[in-house]
């Protein structure tokens, strides 16, 4: 008797979450697909506006601090290091479809390291609603996909990850892990190919794939107009 063993609860949702994708796009669509942008070091520095000055003593400066190094929820805007990587939520645009939203959310990611990092949106990127509910990757009208692209050392990743959103819900959080190394990258995309095609996976693979969905994350607030 084939021992069967029990799959991360990731494979199966993205599973799902792709089976809806696959059922949204319509053969009548035209698909604009653009390469995402890799910039070299001359790339704008990002300039924020600082806030008012204020008197800061040496314990509340203590305390920012803490909370900065604390901090999982972030904003547009903000910049997130995660390790050798630099991350960025740019902006948001919002298209209207025949019943529901196509969400393009624009990022930068730098790779500060000294190796190739590979990007992965079905494994390193989730949009949650209030609910916690898991949105729908759009698999056609990307126009500048960041999947499967590859950051060479000291360059600059700019493109778009595009969900499928309900046109009533105007808030999310986008779950972003990148502490994923480009060998663990592929051996989870090579798990989802083995599930996806029936293939047996071993208990110690389904192990392993379920402590780097544990990874730390972190969550940027999308709000909708």
């Amino acid at each position: 008797m084939k021992k069967l063993h029990r799959i991360p609860v990731f494979l199966v949702a993205l599973v799902l979450v792709l089976s809806l994708s696959i059922s949204c796009v319509k053969a009548e669509q035209e698909v604009s697909v653009e390469e995402p942008v890799i910039e070299g070091s001359t790339e704008e520095a990002v300039v924020k506006e600082e806030p008012a000055a204020e008197e800061v003593t040496e314990e509340t400066f203590e305390e920012e601090t803490t909370i900065q190094e604390d901090k999982k929820i972030f904003k547009v805007g903000d910049i997130i290091n995660f390790g050798d990587l630099e991350f960025s939520v740019n902006g948001i645009t919002a298209e209207e479809g025949s019943e529901d939203i196509n969400l393009f959310i624009e990022v930068s990611i730098k790779n500060n390291g000294d190796v190739d990092r590979k990007i992965s949106s079905y494994t390193m990127f989730e949009l949650l609603d209030e609910f916690q509910r898991k949105q729908i990757y759009s698999l056609s009208g990307s126009k500048n996909d960041i999947d499967n692209a590859v950051i060479p050392p000291g360059e600059t990743l700019t493109g778009e990850i595009s969900f499928i959103v309900p046109e009533d819900v105007k808030e999310f959080d986008l779950k972003v892990g990148l502490n994923l190394s480009t060998e663990e990258v592929e051996f989870l995309n090579n798990m989802l190919k083995q599930f996806l095609a029936g293939e047996d996976i071993s208990a110690a693979d389904i192990k392993r794939a379920e402590e780097l969905e544990n990874r730390e994350h972190v969550m940027v607030k999308i709000f909708l107009e």
